[in-house]
């Protein structure tokens, strides 16, 4: 099975503060979703990962119990068994799909009945549980309120990193054109690179484009910005500067590939000249 190339500067797994940060989330917004990111286990939904009910039962602070509670909702919200939710059997490390007919015999032998819901399912409760009106608690309303904006605000950072991530793809996956050029004309191209860039005449084109985009040195830079000392310079550029980035490195790659110029500071001036001409 072929692997999906990745890069460490796309963005995946579970959200950190500095991620939150560059998507201009306000200071309410971050600390909601570190803070409930681990009580509610909101993954994105194209992972359709399923989450143990209890796990809403409790962090909500449901009063009733939680069975009654769980085929409440069930009922309520008129859910699909395997498709929506499944029942299943769980003792330490063993686990059974659910089966109303052997349920004494399972219970005897120490297993607990946990109930468990598709992602979306997980969240259309939260939302609602304190909104049901009738003997609702305080408590449960408060946090099912919250629940609301968590989603909301999780589903916006989520929405944020999918327009990271593909604002960066091309140029940091898809620039095949000039890694193949790099790569038929190593021989040529690696003798003009800085000599301690010679293991790695990717990353010498690649500081390249970006000292012609930034204007000075990446170290420079980032004591500019204030950035860590091995900060990924482009994680920092705006969708203009991407945009310039992908337009330079196919410039780039005519350089090389077409008219011959593998001389490294000449490839800068003429890629400068470039850059002049765009903006």
């Amino acid at each position: 099975m072929k692997k999906t190339k990745t890069s460490k500067n796309l963005k995946k797994g579970k959200l950190t503060k500095d991620e939150l940060k560059l998507y201009a989330l306000e200071d309410k917004e971050i600390n909601m979703i570190l803070e409930y990111q681990e009580k509610l286990p909101v993954l994105q939904g194209e992972n359709q990962n399923w989450i143990n009910a209890r796990t809403i039962h409790n962090e909500l602070g449901v009063g009733r119990d939680f069975t009654t509670w769980i085929k409440q909702q069930i009922e309520d919200l008129d859910l699909e068994e395997d498709e929506e939710y499944n029942i299943k059997w769980i003792k330490g490390s063993d686990t059974f799909k659910g089966d109303a007919s052997n349920s004494n015999r399972m219970v005897a032998l120490g297993y607990n009945k946990e109930y468990f819901m598709i992602i979306e399912i997980a969240k259309e409760i939260s939302m609602v549980a304190g909104a049901k009106g009738g003997r609702t608690g305080k408590e449960l309303k408060e946090k099912s309120k919250i629940a609301r904006k968590y989603f909301i605000y999780i589903e916006k950072a989520f929405k944020n990193r999918y327009e990271w991530n593909l604002d960066r793809e091309n140029t940091l996956i898809k620039c095949k054109t000039l890694k193949g050029a790099l790569i038929k004309y190593k021989k040529e191209v690696i003798k003009t690179i800085p000599q301690y860039m010679h293991n790695n005449q990717f990353i010498a084109e690649f500081c390249l484009l970006n000292e012609v985009i930034i204007g000075m040195s990446a170290k420079e830079y980032r004591k500019r910005k204030g950035f860590a000392k091995h900060f990924p310079i482009r994680n920092s550029f705006s969708e203009k500067e991407l945009e310039l980035v992908h337009i330079l490195e196919q410039y780039d790659s005519d350089l090389i590939e077409i008219q011959n110029e593998f001389n490294y500071e000449d490839r800068r001036k003429f890629l400068t000249k470039k850059l002049e001409s765009l903006i």
